[in-house]
């Protein structure tokens, strides 16, 4: 029996990180959750499994930065070598310029910026280098037009975009595709950006691999 193609999310346990959960299950893929919160973890693997989809979570903080090579190679020995890798976490914080004290800062970074690239990282490292490999990136306005009201916020975002745009020109020779899908409006506010709807875009993303990077709803939506 053909396995089948296993997916990463970290930061699946809400929102849109759980229906992008559900729409590459959906599309018959084994989705491993990751998350901090265990017990909704467990309620949201229950409810998938209900649904037919295969499942496994992980409860881990990926803002502990050393903790993550271990964790997805572990994920890699247990649950199979990942095809994808979706990355949707953020510490939405608000403040200004100069309201924020460095630890507050240094404490975004981890978990918007450098959570990402390590977890990208031990992605390449782990996954099946016989699969046409992705890894995408789930970003906000704040990334591409700063604002002064969410100013760490719009910094680690726009270095994340800075990363994932790199990151795709390094790997790109590798088949291993890196883009992001930038949400332009807030989720769930109306219709059109209902969380199953983005997370559509995520799915026609890892199918298309281009362009590097979504706008959701925008002129290049997928």
């Amino acid at each position: 029996m053909k396995m089948k193609p296993v997916t990463i999310i970290v930061g699946a346990d809400q929102g849109l990180g759980l229906a992008i959960t559900e729409k590459f299950g959906q599309e018959g893929h084994r989705v491993i959750l990751i998350a901090r919160n265990r017990d909704k973890l467990a309620a949201d693997s229950q409810s998938l499994t209900k649904k037919g989809i295969e499942n496994a979570y992980y409860p881990a903080d990926v803002s502990q930065l050393a903790k993550i090579d271990s964790l997805l190679k572990k994920i890699s020995q247990e649950q199979g070598k990942p095809a994808n890798l979706i990355f949707n976490v953020a510490d939405t914080r608000s403040d200004t310029a100069l309201s924020s004290d460095m630890a507050t800062i240094k404490e975004m970074l981890a978990t918007n910026t450098l959570s990402a690239i390590q977890c990208a990282r031990s992605f390449i490292t782990y996954s099946d280098s016989k699969a046409q490999r992705n890894i995408l990136f789930t970003n906000g306005w704040d990334g591409d037009d700063p604002a002064a009201a969410a100013s760490t916020l719009s910094l680690t975002k726009a270095a994340l975009r800075s990363y994932a745009i790199t990151l795709h020109a390094a790997i790109e020779k590798d088949d291993i595709f890196s883009g992001l899908v930038t949400i332009e409006q807030p989720i769930g506010k109306t219709p059109e950006m209902a969380p199953a709807n983005i997370a559509n875009a995520f799915w026609v993303l890892t199918q298309k691999r281009q362009p590097v990077e979504v706008h959701f709803p925008g002129t290049n939506s997928l």
